[in-house]
Protein backbone atom coordinates (compact mmCIF):
# COMPACT_ATOMS: atom_id res chain seq x y z
CA UNK A 1 0.00 0.00 0.00
CA UNK A 2 0.91 3.72 0.13
CA UNK A 3 2.35 3.58 3.42
CA UNK A 4 4.61 0.43 2.06
CA UNK A 5 5.93 1.52 -1.06
CA UNK A 6 6.98 5.16 1.41
CA UNK A 7 8.69 3.20 3.84
CA UNK A 8 10.60 1.27 1.19
CA UNK A 9 11.79 4.92 -0.72
CA UNK A 10 12.77 6.08 3.08
CA UNK A 11 14.70 3.05 3.67
CA UNK A 12 17.27 3.66 1.10
CA UNK A 13 18.23 6.57 3.15
CA UNK A 14 17.32 6.94 6.45
CA UNK A 15 15.94 3.34 8.01
CA UNK A 16 14.57 5.57 10.59
CA UNK A 17 12.52 8.08 9.28
CA UNK A 18 9.34 5.57 8.96
CA UNK A 19 10.81 3.09 11.22
CA UNK A 20 7.83 0.72 12.24
CA UNK A 21 4.06 0.27 10.59
CA UNK A 22 1.87 -2.15 12.10
CA UNK A 23 -1.46 -3.10 10.57
CA UNK A 24 -3.48 -4.20 13.53
CA UNK A 25 -5.62 -6.90 11.33
CA UNK A 26 -2.43 -9.14 11.79
CA UNK A 27 -1.80 -9.11 15.44
CA UNK A 28 -2.96 -8.44 18.64
CA UNK A 29 -1.02 -4.72 17.95
CA UNK A 30 -2.78 -1.39 17.20
CA UNK A 31 -2.72 0.27 14.29
CA UNK A 32 0.64 2.64 14.68
CA UNK A 33 3.48 4.19 12.24
CA UNK A 34 6.61 5.14 14.03
CA UNK A 35 8.97 7.90 13.07
CA UNK A 36 12.90 9.51 13.84
CA UNK A 37 15.24 9.51 12.08
CA UNK A 38 19.21 8.43 12.47
CA UNK A 39 20.04 12.32 13.59
CA UNK A 40 17.60 12.47 15.99
CA UNK A 41 18.38 8.91 17.50
CA UNK A 42 21.78 10.80 17.83
CA UNK A 43 20.74 13.70 19.50
CA UNK A 44 18.45 11.78 21.83
CA UNK A 45 21.90 9.40 22.51
CA UNK A 46 23.31 12.97 23.35
CA UNK A 47 20.65 13.53 25.83
CA UNK A 48 21.83 11.08 28.21
CA UNK A 49 21.92 12.21 31.79
CA UNK A 50 25.26 9.78 32.26
CA UNK A 51 26.92 12.37 29.72
CA UNK A 52 29.88 14.60 29.93
CA UNK A 53 28.77 17.43 32.66
CA UNK A 54 30.05 19.73 29.89
CA UNK A 55 27.79 19.16 26.84
CA UNK A 56 25.24 21.19 25.94
CA UNK A 57 22.61 18.36 25.99
CA UNK A 58 22.98 16.57 29.02
CA UNK A 59 20.70 16.82 31.40
CA UNK A 60 18.34 18.79 28.77
CA UNK A 61 14.88 18.42 29.61
CA UNK A 62 12.74 16.38 27.01
CA UNK A 63 8.95 16.91 26.59
CA UNK A 64 6.16 14.30 25.74
CA UNK A 65 2.61 14.60 24.80
CA UNK A 66 0.36 13.70 22.33
CA UNK A 67 -2.94 15.28 20.10
CA UNK A 68 -6.36 13.94 19.22
CA UNK A 69 -7.52 14.75 15.48
CA UNK A 70 -4.38 15.54 13.47
CA UNK A 71 -4.98 12.15 11.72
CA UNK A 72 -7.83 10.15 10.84
CA UNK A 73 -9.13 7.99 13.68
CA UNK A 74 -5.40 8.19 15.32
CA UNK A 75 -3.82 10.12 18.05
CA UNK A 76 -0.45 11.58 17.30
CA UNK A 77 2.08 11.27 20.15
CA UNK A 78 5.82 13.22 19.96
CA UNK A 79 8.92 13.37 21.92
CA UNK A 80 10.50 16.91 21.66
CA UNK A 81 13.54 18.56 23.04
CA UNK A 82 13.80 22.54 23.41
CA UNK A 83 16.95 22.33 21.46
CA UNK A 84 19.56 25.40 23.81
CA UNK A 85 21.56 26.36 21.00
CA UNK A 86 18.90 25.84 18.17
CA UNK A 87 16.27 27.80 20.60
CA UNK A 88 13.41 26.15 19.17
CA UNK A 89 11.39 23.27 19.43
CA UNK A 90 12.94 19.98 18.07
CA UNK A 91 10.55 16.81 17.31
CA UNK A 92 12.95 13.79 18.21
CA UNK A 93 10.08 11.06 17.44
CA UNK A 94 6.95 10.70 16.46
CA UNK A 95 4.25 7.48 16.37
CA UNK A 96 0.53 8.02 14.77
CA UNK A 97 -1.61 5.43 16.71
CA UNK A 98 -5.57 4.82 17.82
CA UNK A 99 -5.82 6.36 21.43
CA UNK A 100 -3.51 7.53 24.11
CA UNK A 101 -3.58 4.82 26.35
CA UNK A 102 -0.87 3.27 28.80
CA UNK A 103 -0.40 0.57 26.34
CA UNK A 104 0.09 2.58 23.58
CA UNK A 105 2.28 5.04 25.18
CA UNK A 106 4.22 2.06 26.50
CA UNK A 107 4.52 1.04 23.26
CA UNK A 108 5.58 4.09 21.70
CA UNK A 109 8.41 4.13 23.99
CA UNK A 110 9.79 0.50 23.48
CA UNK A 111 10.10 0.98 20.05
CA UNK A 112 12.32 4.14 20.59
CA UNK A 113 14.42 2.14 22.67
CA UNK A 114 14.59 -0.57 19.73
CA UNK A 115 15.36 2.21 17.50
CA UNK A 116 18.20 3.71 20.13
CA UNK A 117 19.66 -0.18 20.07
CA UNK A 118 19.58 -0.06 16.34
CA UNK A 119 21.27 2.95 16.02
CA UNK A 120 24.14 3.20 18.05
CA UNK A 121 24.34 -0.83 18.42
CA UNK A 122 24.01 -1.03 22.01
CA UNK A 123 22.33 -3.87 23.19
CA UNK A 124 19.87 -3.11 26.05
CA UNK A 125 20.42 0.57 25.39
CA UNK A 126 17.50 2.74 26.99
CA UNK A 127 16.52 6.52 26.70
CA UNK A 128 17.69 7.68 29.60
CA UNK A 129 17.10 11.42 29.74
CA UNK A 130 17.33 13.32 33.33
CA UNK A 131 13.85 14.95 33.11
CA UNK A 132 10.90 14.31 31.43
CA UNK A 133 8.15 16.32 31.08
CA UNK A 134 4.24 14.92 30.37
CA UNK A 135 0.87 15.69 31.65
CA UNK A 136 -0.57 14.05 34.48
CA UNK A 137 -2.46 11.89 32.39
CA UNK A 138 -2.31 8.81 34.10
CA UNK A 139 -1.62 6.43 31.15
CA UNK A 140 1.62 8.44 31.00
CA UNK A 141 2.95 7.80 34.71
CA UNK A 142 1.64 3.90 34.40
CA UNK A 143 3.53 3.18 31.05
CA UNK A 144 7.19 5.25 32.33
CA UNK A 145 7.03 2.86 35.35
CA UNK A 146 6.99 -0.50 33.05
CA UNK A 147 9.08 0.99 30.76
CA UNK A 148 11.46 2.27 32.68
CA UNK A 149 11.00 1.19 36.37
CA UNK A 150 9.69 2.76 39.55
CA UNK A 151 12.70 5.06 40.36
CA UNK A 152 12.89 6.83 36.86
CA UNK A 153 8.66 7.47 37.09
CA UNK A 154 9.00 8.75 40.70
CA UNK A 155 12.51 10.47 39.99
CA UNK A 156 12.60 11.75 37.17
CA UNK A 157 8.97 12.50 35.52
CA UNK A 158 7.78 15.85 36.40
CA UNK A 159 4.46 17.63 35.18
CA UNK A 160 2.96 20.98 33.92
CA UNK A 161 2.61 23.75 36.35
CA UNK A 162 0.27 25.56 34.68
CA UNK A 163 -2.50 22.77 34.40
CA UNK A 164 -2.18 22.77 37.76
CA UNK A 165 -3.22 26.20 37.34
CA UNK A 166 -6.03 25.78 35.19
CA UNK A 167 -7.55 22.89 37.64
CA UNK A 168 -7.23 25.36 40.68
CA UNK A 169 -9.04 27.75 38.94
CA UNK A 170 -11.85 25.54 37.96
CA UNK A 171 -11.97 24.33 41.33
CA UNK A 172 -11.71 27.51 42.88
CA UNK A 173 -15.87 28.57 41.09
CA UNK A 174 -17.07 25.74 43.62
CA UNK A 175 -15.44 27.95 46.49
CA UNK A 176 -17.50 30.37 48.68
CA UNK A 177 -16.65 33.93 47.05
CA UNK A 178 -14.47 35.83 50.01
CA UNK A 179 -11.83 32.58 49.57
CA UNK A 180 -11.68 32.32 46.56
CA UNK A 181 -9.07 34.86 45.84
CA UNK A 182 -7.03 33.90 48.91
CA UNK A 183 -7.42 30.40 47.39
CA UNK A 184 -5.64 31.12 43.79
CA UNK A 185 -3.15 33.10 45.55
CA UNK A 186 -1.49 30.28 47.43
CA UNK A 187 -2.27 27.87 44.80
CA UNK A 188 -0.03 30.23 42.60
CA UNK A 189 2.07 30.72 45.49
CA UNK A 190 2.81 26.99 45.78
CA UNK A 191 4.19 26.39 42.48
CA UNK A 192 6.81 29.73 43.10
CA UNK A 193 7.84 27.84 46.21
CA UNK A 194 11.38 27.70 47.33
CA UNK A 195 11.59 25.79 50.14
CA UNK A 196 9.90 22.97 52.13
CA UNK A 197 8.42 25.88 54.91
CA UNK A 198 7.08 27.88 51.60
CA UNK A 199 4.99 24.61 50.84
CA UNK A 200 4.34 24.05 54.59
CA UNK A 201 2.09 27.43 54.01
CA UNK A 202 0.25 26.21 51.11
CA UNK A 203 -0.52 22.70 53.52
CA UNK A 204 -1.64 24.68 56.05
CA UNK A 205 -3.88 27.19 54.03
CA UNK A 206 -5.76 23.65 52.48
CA UNK A 207 -5.73 22.14 56.08
CA UNK A 208 -8.55 24.95 56.85
CA UNK A 209 -10.06 24.65 53.68
CA UNK A 210 -10.76 21.33 54.03
CA UNK A 211 -12.06 21.99 57.69
CA UNK A 212 -14.18 24.22 56.65
CA UNK A 213 -15.33 22.42 53.35
CA UNK A 214 -14.81 18.61 53.45
CA UNK A 215 -15.36 17.84 49.83
CA UNK A 216 -12.46 19.55 49.19
CA UNK A 217 -9.94 17.00 50.64
CA UNK A 218 -10.27 14.34 47.79
CA UNK A 219 -8.57 17.59 45.62
CA UNK A 220 -5.99 18.90 47.82
CA UNK A 221 -5.05 15.31 48.26
CA UNK A 222 -4.72 13.95 44.83
CA UNK A 223 -2.91 17.33 44.10
CA UNK A 224 -0.42 16.89 47.38
CA UNK A 225 0.54 13.14 46.38
CA UNK A 226 2.03 14.29 43.11
CA UNK A 227 3.76 17.37 44.41
CA UNK A 228 6.98 15.99 43.73
CA UNK A 229 6.28 16.32 40.22
CA UNK A 230 4.97 19.66 40.23
CA UNK A 231 6.47 21.81 43.24
CA UNK A 232 9.87 23.23 43.04
CA UNK A 233 10.98 22.12 46.92
CA UNK A 234 10.31 18.34 45.55
CA UNK A 235 10.59 18.37 41.39
CA UNK A 236 13.83 20.88 41.78
CA UNK A 237 13.79 24.76 40.31
CA UNK A 238 14.63 25.30 37.16
CA UNK A 239 12.25 23.59 35.08
CA UNK A 240 9.48 25.40 32.76
CA UNK A 241 6.39 25.78 33.85
CA UNK A 242 4.63 24.29 30.76
CA UNK A 243 5.07 21.38 28.74
CA UNK A 244 6.87 22.55 25.89
CA UNK A 245 5.41 19.65 23.56
CA UNK A 246 2.23 21.99 23.85
CA UNK A 247 4.35 24.60 21.21
CA UNK A 248 5.11 21.47 19.11
CA UNK A 249 1.86 20.32 19.08
CA UNK A 250 0.63 23.99 17.62
CA UNK A 251 2.79 23.15 14.10
CA UNK A 252 0.74 19.42 13.95
CA UNK A 253 -3.17 21.37 14.39
CA UNK A 254 -4.25 21.04 10.25
CA UNK A 255 -7.72 22.87 9.69
CA UNK A 256 -9.60 18.89 9.30
CA UNK A 257 -7.79 15.81 9.97
CA UNK A 258 -4.95 14.46 7.32
CA UNK A 259 -4.36 10.68 6.70
CA UNK A 260 -1.43 8.31 7.72
CA UNK A 261 0.04 8.65 4.48
CA UNK A 262 0.23 12.74 4.42
CA UNK A 263 1.05 12.36 8.07
CA UNK A 264 3.93 10.01 7.17
CA UNK A 265 4.97 12.31 4.65
CA UNK A 266 4.49 15.75 6.84
CA UNK A 267 6.48 14.33 9.75
CA UNK A 268 9.51 12.52 7.38
CA UNK A 269 9.68 16.07 5.68
CA UNK A 270 9.77 17.83 8.90
CA UNK A 271 12.75 15.27 10.42
CA UNK A 272 14.87 15.96 7.27
CA UNK A 273 14.22 19.69 7.71
CA UNK A 274 15.69 19.66 10.93
CA UNK A 275 18.88 18.13 10.50
CA UNK A 276 19.38 21.00 7.62
CA UNK A 277 18.39 23.54 10.43
CA UNK A 278 20.86 21.88 12.35
CA UNK A 279 23.83 21.31 9.66
CA UNK A 280 23.32 25.49 8.30
CA UNK A 281 23.45 26.68 12.31
CA UNK A 282 26.36 24.13 13.67
CA UNK A 283 28.06 24.54 10.43
CA UNK A 284 29.09 28.31 10.92
CA UNK A 285 30.07 28.05 15.20
CA UNK A 286 33.64 27.78 15.58
CA UNK A 287 33.11 25.35 18.78
CA UNK A 288 30.80 22.17 17.46
CA UNK A 289 28.67 20.28 19.84
CA UNK A 290 30.05 16.71 20.76
CA UNK A 291 28.99 13.56 19.29
CA UNK A 292 27.45 12.64 15.50
CA UNK A 293 26.22 15.34 13.83
CA UNK A 294 24.12 16.29 10.44
CA UNK A 295 25.54 16.21 6.94
CA UNK A 296 24.33 18.25 4.15
CA UNK A 297 25.09 16.05 1.57
CA UNK A 298 23.11 13.35 3.31
CA UNK A 299 19.76 15.54 4.17
CA UNK A 300 20.06 16.77 0.50
CA UNK A 301 19.69 13.36 -0.66
CA UNK A 302 16.98 12.61 2.33
CA UNK A 303 15.00 15.55 0.67
CA UNK A 304 15.05 13.95 -2.97
CA UNK A 305 14.36 10.68 -1.61
CA UNK A 306 11.41 12.22 -0.01
CA UNK A 307 10.32 13.95 -2.94
CA UNK A 308 10.30 10.97 -5.11
CA UNK A 309 8.30 8.84 -2.41
CA UNK A 310 5.59 11.30 -1.94
CA UNK A 311 5.33 11.08 -5.58
CA UNK A 312 4.91 7.62 -5.93
CA UNK A 313 2.18 7.62 -2.62
CA UNK A 314 0.42 9.79 -4.64
CA UNK A 315 -0.22 7.08 -7.59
Amino acid sequence: DALGRMKVWADTNDQFLIYKINNGAHNNLPDFVFKTSAEMLDLIAELDTDGPEDHPLTGQTVYFDGIAKRVISHHSLGLWLFHPVLKGMVRLASMDVSTESALNIELFFNILNEALQERLQRTGYKFNPRTLMCDELAGNHLAMKRVFGEAFATQRVISCQWHYLQDARRKSKVLPSEIREQFLRECNAAVHSVTIEDYSKYVEFMENIISMLPHMESWVNWWHARRSHIFPPFRGMGYSGVNLAEMGNSSWKRPKPISLVQACRDDSATMVQQVEEMSLIFDTQEARPKGRGPDMKKTEKKRSCLLYTSDAADD
